[in-house]
């Protein structure tokens, strides 16, 4: 049985009425009993039916001692047997209907029958009341998220009389049946009144297209996918991480997807043909079809569909189970990835909360208002990929340090334990780091870890430059090619900016230090737009001032020799243009292949009777090893990659001259395996 029409308020006294669905193989009894929060039955009544389907309604009369205000159940149910039928089993799943008593009081309240409606159907509503005297009711059916009541979409109006009842169905259609996302409000009032109005909670609806579509699986070889995607199941890879997207070419005039998340408050950003859709509010009743865009012009167009938003109140995932387009319709074969390709590890800051708040910097009210403006997709990390055309993860939560959280001063509660997580909140699987290269790591970590609001001891510098530098160890043996990038931010100087700047000293890592400027501090003081664009702004300054930090030993034998492959004119030992410095020696040192007039070297001299040489170490996939020898026959190793990638780096040898009749230095160039 279903229960269509409830009162979820009662009136002490008063009649109650409730709608039921039935569907019972043989003959039964449809059993509605109203129990309180202990499970005490206080009344109710039974109505028997006969074989086959239908729908009922049972009325009877709520007990007049019923405490106002306190919690009550109605619970529906089916049984042969009647005389047993005021003893209700206390652990049967039919408690579904929370109800409240009110006395002398205007209450509204309304739920929804079905919170998914097709195009050309209308969203079919329960509508409750208790008035005190003739009342008006109106529903107003509104076209996108909870709170935003700019586009009107349709209205329902019903006149009662004093006492309580049920309207049920309440049937409201959109007057434009757009599919997406709805929202259905609920007012009750004196007839004609806009003022001393009751109201109850807002219902989130989704409208689907009505049209037969095709069905497109996640696995279909033409989506591409960017982010960290757990594919335990593959026919609904799962996904958490902020920034995380998903991409497609497609043909017809419309286009849906299909999601399945555990969270109400996850929302998604969508492109069709580069241009914004209404964002998707993920819901939480399983698997959903969303309606992206409809009436687009036949032929071949673009999606892009970008996780925007932690909770971080709820760990909660989402699953992608696929496409639909017209009937008949098909996706394309998409763009190649990029071959640049950026990680960001870090906190709120490169989440991107607050980012969409435009106000000036003040504390959230709630935490619903903080999650209506995270935005990773305006974040700083994804600015700077697209302005350089890379693909990006980013690996960030709220709340998370380097050592440990802002409410906890545990180790083990930091991104140094989740940075190779599929899934934020699960250890299993680990993301394969070959499935995802970068040439640029960025690390903004540490406001977080010398936070004191909710805990009150802080690492010691020690505890936190060792956790940084595990993070970083882990990260470069995963990405022994990457450059590293270690970001500060504040309007002032803080505690731990000089330990990160120790970190980045001590792992070769660039350090960079953004001064907030006014206007860049928003909502509970995390950076606006503005603020995002700055820290952007400020690693591209960075980036480009130390030369082509995206381009790899293949690229270049690509851009040089038409090839990636270690053979011919592009061998790593070839010298093509007769300089007598091989390609991998040009490559490292910032030479061209193709013109003997550019031959790169290094330079030698003496500092202080220690023979020194310098060379730019300009890149990330190869290893610069620094090499003595008293005989050009025997070399030892005197210092692998030291610096920073990107500097010029002068090397002074430990060995005093005249301790040896004679001294050598060389870099010797590999690449890294």
């Amino acid at each position: 049985m279903r229960v269509v029409g409830a009162p979820q308020i009662i009136v002490p006294g008063s009649q109650v009425s409730v709608v039921v669905d039935y569907a019972t193989p043989i003959a039964n009894n449809v059993i509605i009993s109203l129990i309180d929060n202990a499970y005490a039955w206080k009344a109710g009544t039974a109505v028997a039916v006969p074989a086959g389907s239908g729908q009922v309604t049972l009325s009877f009369t709520a007990p007049a001692n019923l405490t106002p205000n306190d919690g009550y159940i109605l619970t529906g149910y089916i049984d042969e047997d009647t005389a047993n039928w005021q003893n209700p089993d206390a652990t049967a799943a039919n408690y579904t209907v929370k109800v409240r008593a009110a006395v002398n009081d205007n209450l509204i309240r309304h739920s929804a029958i079905s919170a998914n409606a097709t195009a050309g159907s209308p969203f079919r509503l329960c509508a409750s009341y208790a008035a005190t005297g003739p009342k008006q009711i109106k529903v107003n059916l509104f076209y996108g998220s909870p709170g935003d009541y700019t586009h009107l979409a349709g209205s329902f109006t019903a006149n009662v009389t004093a006492g309580a009842g049920v309207i049920s169905p309440v049937e409201v259609s959109p007057g434009s049946p757009v599919p997406g996302s709805y929202f259905a409000s609920i007012k009750m009032g004196d007839p004609g009144a806009t003022t001393g109005l009751v109201y109850g909670a807002e219902i989130p609806l989704t409208l689907a297209a009505g049209a037969a579509g095709t069905d497109i699986s996640p696995g279909d070889a033409n989506i591409r996918y960017v982010g960290r995607f757990n594919w335990a199941d593959p026919d609904a890879p799962e996904f958490d991480w902020p920034g995380t997207h998903i991409k497609a070419k497609f043909t017809g005039t419309s286009i849906g997807v299909k999601l399945e998340s555990t969270s109400t408050t996850y929302r998604y950003r969508v492109f069709v043909d580069g241009a914004p859709q209404a964002d998707i509010v993920a819901s939480a009743a399983g698997n959903q079809t969303y309606s992206i865009a409809t009436g687009l012009a036949a032929g071949n167009h673009t999606v892009e569909i970008h996780k925007k938003n932690e909770d971080n109140y709820d760990i909660k995932t989402t699953k992608f189970r696929g496409f639909v387009l017209d009937e008949g319709a098909a996706l394309a074969t998409p763009d190649a990835a990029p071959t640049k390709k950026l990680l960001v590890i870090g906190d709120s800051i490169s989440v991107g909360y607050g980012a969409a708040f435009t106000g000036s910097a003040r504390a959230a009210s709630d935490h619903a208002e903080k999650l209506s403006f995270d935005d990773t997709y305006i974040a700083y990390g994804p600015q700077l990929a697209r302005h350089y055309g890379a693909d990006y993860q980013i690996i960030a939560r709220s709340g998370y340090g380097a050592y440990c959280k802002n409410d906890n001063i545990s180790p083990s509660q930091s991104m140094r334990n989740r940075h190779d997580n599929t899934l934020f909140a699960q250890e299993a699987p680990s993301y394969p780091a070959a499935d995802f290269s970068p040439q640029i790591i960025v690390v903004n970590l540490g406001t977080n870890d010398f936070s004191t609001y909710a805990k009150e001891t802080t690492p010691t510098q020690a505890e936190f430059e060792s956790a940084y530098g595990e993070l970083l160890a882990a990260l470069r043996t995963s990405h022994p090619a990457a450059r590293f990038v270690l970001v500060t931010q504040s309007p002032s100087s803080q505690i731990w900016h000089p330990y990160v700047q120790n970190v980045a000293a001590a792992n070769g890592a660039k350090y960079v230090h953004i001064a907030y400027q006014s206007g860049d501090l928003g909502l509970d003081w995390h950076p606006t737009l503005q603020g995002q664009t700055h820290i952007a702004q400020s690693l591209i300054a960075a980036l480009d001032a130390a030369g082509e930090v995206w381009e790899t030993l293949d690229t270049w034998r690509t851009t040089h020799f038409g090839s990636a492959a270690n053979s011919g004119d592009a061998a790593d030992a070839a010298d093509p243009d007769a300089d007598g410095v091989p390609n991998l020696l040009e490559y490292a040192l910032g030479g061209d292949p193709d013109s003997a007039a550019s031959r790169p070297g290094t330079g030698v001299g003496v500092s202080e009777f220690h023979l020194a040489i310098a060379f730019d170490r300009l890149r990330g996939d190869v290893t610069y090893t620094v090499q003595g020898s008293n005989d050009l026959v025997s070399w030892t190793d005197l210092a692998t990659n030291p610096g920073t990638i990107g500097d010029t780096i002068t090397y002074i040898d430990s060995a005093a001259l005249g301790s040896a009749s004679s001294r050598f230095l060389r870099i010797r160039i590999a690449p890294v395996p």
